[in-house]
């Protein structure tokens, strides 16, 4: 997998993106690897979150404001506020990848599968359902599915999982640190992922500077859950820490 190189070294704690030296080919502009490196994007702070507790135990000052834990039923909803960022990263390992393990939406009433009932215009939503990865697009396009990846996850071995999203592209990455395998996947189009405060939603209570976490459940509904996200692994950098949210300038 293309990425392979880059990510090996973080197999023992889910942390990459504070390491700048750490080489991704030169990418042709516009492009998702170019506009929304695994490196970041600069004036990278970080963000640490324990699912048990809905805590934020660790979180860098200028943006501990800007997370918050505002579910804790059935695992964890995370609001994120990207104003004044261009880049949000999400890392952690997963256990065990059944159903509703990972969910990142534009929308607070996302709960999977395209939309999220007409209440905001940017729905867009990543999701994985089991070990696959799906990508569908916001109410401006129609709500598609923009991308299906099988076996987006790791069968085994607790894998590394990451998530990047800038305006308009979503990035997948995820790594079994045994078998050296992986999956990669980079998503690019105008209806995903609004963030740059250009897209105004059509409820007047929305904007399109906030993304939504849903940590072992969807965002939108408590009752669809899925497999644990888990910490790193004891000595390591991370251990204790279930999620780790990166924003970018």
């Amino acid at each position: 997998m293309k990425y392979l190189t880059l990510l090996a070294a973080t197999v023992s704690s889910f942390t990459f993106a504070a390491d700048k030296t750490a080489p991704e080919k030169t990418a042709p502009v516009n492009t998702p690897e170019a506009l929304c490196p695994w490196s970041g994007t600069g004036g990278t702070h970080f963000c640490y979150v324990d699912i048990e507790t809905g805590t934020t135990p660790t979180c860098s000052p200028q943006i501990a404001g800007q997370v918050q834990v505002i579910s804790t039923q059935n695992g964890a909803v995370i609001e994120v506020d990207t104003s004044g960022y261009r880049q949000m990263m999400v890392g952690s390992r997963i256990e065990n990848a059944q159903e509703y393990s990972l969910h990142i939406g534009n929308s607070p009433s996302n709960n999977g599968w395209a939309g999220d009932s007409g209440h905001f215009s940017n729905d867009s939503e990543a999701h994985l359902y089991n070990s696959t990865l799906y990508v569908y697009g916001n109410d401006h396009i129609g709500n598609p599915l923009l991308a299906q990846e099988a076996n987006a996850v790791p069968a085994q071995n607790q894998p590394v999982i990451w998530a990047a999203v800038c305006d308009g592209i979503f990035r997948w990455y995820s790594y079994d640190p045994v078998s050296q395998t992986g999956s990669s996947r980079d998503v690019m189009d105008s209806g995903l992922f609004q963030i740059d405060g250009n897209e105004a939603d059509s409820n007047p209570n929305g904007n399109d500077r906030k993304l939504y976490i849903g940590a072992e459940r969807t965002i939108g509904s408590a009752a669809r859950t899925g497999g644990d996200l888990i910490s790193a692994p004891s000595g390591t950098f991370n251990q204790g820490i279930d999620l780790q949210i990166m924003l970018s300038q």
